[in-house]
């Protein structure tokens, strides 16, 4: 009823493989490619492109995490935390809940934001 569509394609057996995740609205686009490590789109106008260095881009990701959480906790700076706690525990929540659509094959509705 929102007129949110999404669809999910998952495949590990075709030789020219790609993981990708695009976001889009009537005017804004986001790509985040995986395997090129790269983000890229329009948003409010403003042309994306950011691809990390080589070094942060070979970096394990979840290691990527753990490191800067570790270095804001040892440091008391948390400037380099990208989402604050309300943000995360709303991500949780939204994961969460598609997952219980997924079990219970219909909608589950949260509370807005």
């Amino acid at each position: 009823s929102s007129g949110v569509a999404g669809a999910h394609n998952h495949s590990w057996v075709h030789s020219n493989y790609s993981g990708s995740i695009t976001i889009r609205t009537e005017k804004d686009y986001l790509t985040l490619d995986l395997v090129e490590s790269r983000l890229s789109g329009k948003v409010d106008g403003k042309e994306i492109d950011f691809k990390p260095s080589e070094e942060e881009a070979a970096m394990n990701d979840h290691w990527r995490e753990v490191d800067v959480f570790l270095e804001a906790v040892r440091t008391n700076d948390f400037s380099g935390i990208r989402s604050s706690y309300a943000d995360a525990t709303r991500s949780l929540e939204v994961a969460e809940a598609v997952n219980n659509t997924m079990a219970a094959g219909t909608p589950v509705q949260i509370k807005e934001a």
